[in-house]
């Protein structure tokens, strides 16, 4: 703007500020910070109007979008439940979730335990990438947290967070002896046949499967840590003298 001392208003959000022309053309207006959170979502007609001594006016207007709110951000399990196991660690594991439509091109930004990793949102808004396994079996039996992130065109950072649990250790399990000497009299044969065992507390709520004779019977591990497998007694009614592997 050429005209030193000429009056420039700028209009915001029904708000009016003023500044004026320097004496190099310059001039500069400060909007405080509360007025412009208090701007509304979307578009806002921003319209800066010079005033010259004589009283002329010209203006010029442009729209000024606002977005205060981060991108919506999905985040997929991984391995399908969050736990890893050591079957599970021993393969590549693909990673992926969605993002709004309007950040197509935009980055994702994946860390779990001091390793970056990014995907490139599509045209239809999901994203994947792959957790080498070489990096998954580096970790220790634990918990970490995998921590994903996405800068939305606006500057909103939109962070989402999962917790891995690494467990690669198979649990101890213990079966008690049937009848408590293994053998099965005719008697016994008469009732069910509970089937007794223990395992680590920490697998509270898992299922234990054992197979007879080519039959699978299942029981849940109990909060100490015991379990209980009943098998029918006419199952053990069809049964012939001899002996049976019990897995």
């Amino acid at each position: 703007i050429t005209g030193s001392g000429q009056q420039v208003t700028l209009t915001l959000g029904g708000k009016t500020y003023t500044g004026t022309v320097d004496a190099n053309g310059n001039w500069h207006i400060t909007l405080p910070s509360d007025d412009l959170r208090a701007l509304p979502q979307g578009e806002n007609p921003l319209t800066v109007t010079v005033t010259d001594i004589a009283g002329n006016q010209a203006s010029t207007t442009t729209q000024v979008t606002v977005s205060f709110s981060p991108a919506a951000l999905t985040l997929s399990a991984i391995a399908d439940d969050n736990i890893l196991n050591a079957d599970e660690g021993a393969r590549d594991q693909r990673l992926s979730g969605t993002a709004s439509l309007s950040e197509a091109g935009r980055t994702v930004t994946v860390s779990l335990n001091g390793k970056t990793y990014t995907a490139t949102i599509g045209s239809d808004g999901h994203w994947s990438l792959t957790l080498p396994a070489a990096d998954l079996q580096t970790l220790n039996d634990g918990e970490y947290l995998v921590r994903a992130t996405l800068t939305d065109v606006a500057g909103n950072v939109a962070t989402l967070t999962r917790t891995l649990t690494v467990d690669t250790t198979a649990p101890t399990l213990t079966l008690e002896a049937l009848t408590g000497d293994d053998l099965l009299t005719a008697d016994e044969l008469q009732s069910a046949l509970d089937l007794l065992g223990s395992t680590s507390a920490s697998e509270a709520g898992q299922t234990v499967s054992v197979t007879l004779n080519g039959m699978t019977y299942t029981g849940t591990v109990a909060a100490d840590g015991s379990w209980k497998v009943t098998i029918p007694a006419d199952v053990l009614q069809a049964l012939t003298n001899g002996d049976y592997t019990l897995s």
